[in-house]
């Protein structure tokens, strides 16, 4: 059974399409870490303080782990300590061992391969929606 409800997914997909709400457009700045971190929040129907408890559950440390997986694909220029702080204080063997662990569920778990990977296409496209915004407000 999979972590992430597929109808759920897909309401949050077409809901947060075009949401560009995580921008500040004044600088025009993209926070991908609370970009990220809603998305996840959203996509689990989980708040915010839930997910960076201390907890050890299963479903709060997928989720750090999600956050942390998709910080380290889609933020190429953040270290990987400021991934691991961002998302609960955490040091740079956590966000390696997020990263592995995610990648352990997608290979053991299809379902879950499709919506974690749906989920870093939405990140994909709107980091992309948002380039292109700041391109042309120039």
């Amino acid at each position: 059974m999979s972590i992430i409800n597929e109808e759920i997914h897909q309401e949050t997909i077409v809901k947060n399409k075009l949401d560009l709400s995580y921008m500040t457009i004044p600088g025009l700045k993209l926070d991908g870490y609370k970009f990220i971190r809603n998305l996840v929040c959203s996509e689990l129907e989980m708040s915010k303080e839930e997910v960076f408890t201390r907890s050890r559950k299963r479903k709060h440390v997928f989720a750090r782990h999600l956050m942390m997986f998709l910080a380290q694909t889609h933020l190429k220029n953040e270290i990987l300590i400021k991934i691991g702080d961002y998302y609960g204080g955490y040091d740079h063997a956590t966000v390696l061992h997020a990263k592995q662990s995610i990648q352990d569920y997608m290979d053991t778990d299809k379902v879950l391969f499709k919506q974690i990977s749906r989920l870093s296409e939405e990140v994909r496209i709107t980091r992309k929606l948002f380039i292109q915004t700041k391109k042309e407000s120039k």
